[in-house]
């Protein structure tokens, strides 16, 4: 079980409102999640980060420092938009549904990555949008692997 005093030392507002155990609960779900996981704001600020997205990101303490969405994984102002870069949280918000898109998420280097964005609404008491939980999958590692096993069953035919 994850010390929730390890994580994220200065909470967001949105996790002051929740009942504790609720806080403990998702902090320790999203820690142990292998993949990068983000819990993110209706004003796009970053609520929790687990271990994964903080490495991935290279930003340390993204909650402390007030850091949205977009800065974190695009190093943009502006949140995402248009067909090529569909803001994830604007979708969840609209549809009250879980979304899957591909974005390409940067590090501190300005290296890009393809990643597949899984967003779910964290729905309040009334059914209402509060904040939404953000899963990245690296799909360019998954490309790499895919690309390497066709190679090798190439090779292996030519030699039967």
């Amino acid at each position: 079980m994850v010390d929730p005093s390890s994580v994220d030392d200065q909470p967001h507002e949105l996790l002051q409102s929740w009942p504790s155990d609720s806080t403990v609960f998702l902090r320790n779900m999203i820690e142990v999640f292998p993949l990068g996981a983000l819990v993110i704001g209706l004003d796009h600020r970053i609520v929790l980060a687990n271990r994964a997205a903080r490495k991935a990101s290279g930003h340390p303490d993204p909650v402390s420092a007030g850091v949205k969405c977009h800065e974190l994984t695009h190093y943009s102002s502006t949140p995402c938009s248009g067909a090529d870069d569909p803001c994830p949280l604007r979708e969840v918000v609209r549809t009250k549904a879980p979304v899957t898109t591909v974005h390409t998420h940067y590090d501190v280097a300005g290296h890009g990555r393809r990643v597949e964005v899984r967003a779910a609404p964290i729905l309040d008491e009334h059914g209402e949008v509060t904040a939404i939980i953000e899963a990245q999958i690296d799909v360019q590692k998954d490309d790499r692997d895919q690309r390497r096993l066709l190679a090798s069953e190439e090779q292996h035919r030519a030699l039967v």
